[in-house]
């Protein structure tokens, strides 16, 4: 987000404001997390730490910026920096929580934070579960008129899920015509069982995209001959 030495400059100063600033920076997550910004956008504990004019109006303004660097982070360098603490405050909490807490394991991931946030899905991977390219992806069909890039729906699904898109397959058309469907090739299972959590009785999930509807449901290879 363009403030680098952070930690630093937190070094210096008591725990009080630190503590502060650590409030903000659950109010800023939130809402970067929900789009949703209280009347006051002043962060002065923030703005103190940073040495610079900062508030709520910045992470607003940025916010598509900030879930994809925040996505990136904890599916990429938090499992990889905070394995140790993550392994213990699972088992602390599912100790407590059980099933309910929002930290829980799921086989042989961890999943961490709830399915509706836009930082989605925490998900440090551990040993290859064996499932196949085929359990991990998803056929999204297109409306006629309305086209839908590749790079369009790769933006869509890792903005709400995190850097989840392993490969995106268009239907092959000739220039200038429409592809009605893509295959979206998931890097885990539970990811793609996010995305389908709202499947009607047919077994399809609406979209909208950039303002363009689309559905989506579980690839099965018979569907593309």
């Amino acid at each position: 987000m363009g403030y680098p030495n952070i930690i630093l400059q937190m070094l210096s100063y008591t725990d009080t404001i630190v503590n502060s600033a650590a409030t903000e920076a659950v109010l800023c997550l939130n809402c970067i997390d929900k789009n949703k910004f209280p009347a006051s956008t002043e962060i002065p504990s923030t703005r103190r730490l940073m040495k610079k004019d900062i508030s709520l109006s910045f992470f607003r303004n940025n916010r598509v910026s900030a879930v994809r660097k925040i996505s990136q982070f904890v599916t990429e360098i938090g499992p990889k920096a905070f394995d140790d603490i993550m392994d213990k405050t699972v088992n602390q909490r599912s100790k407590v929580m059980g099933s309910h807490g929002g930290v829980r394991p799921i086989g042989s991931s961890i999943m961490m934070g709830s399915p509706k946030s836009a930082f989605k899905p925490f998900t440090r991977v551990g040993p290859k579960s064996g499932s196949s390219r085929d359990d991990r992806t998803i056929f999204v069909t297109f409306s006629r008129g309305y086209p839908i890039s590749e790079n369009e729906l790769r933006n869509f699904f890792n903005m709400n899920y995190g850097e989840c898109v392993e490969s995106i397959y268009m239907q092959e058309v000739s220039p200038y015509a429409q592809a009605l469907f893509a295959l979206v090739v998931f890097r885990s299972k539970e990811t793609m069982g996010f995305t389908l959590e709202s499947m009607d009785d047919e077994g399809k999930v609406r979209l909208k995209i950039n303002g363009k509807h689309a559905r989506a449901r579980k690839y099965f290879p018979k569907m593309i001959q």
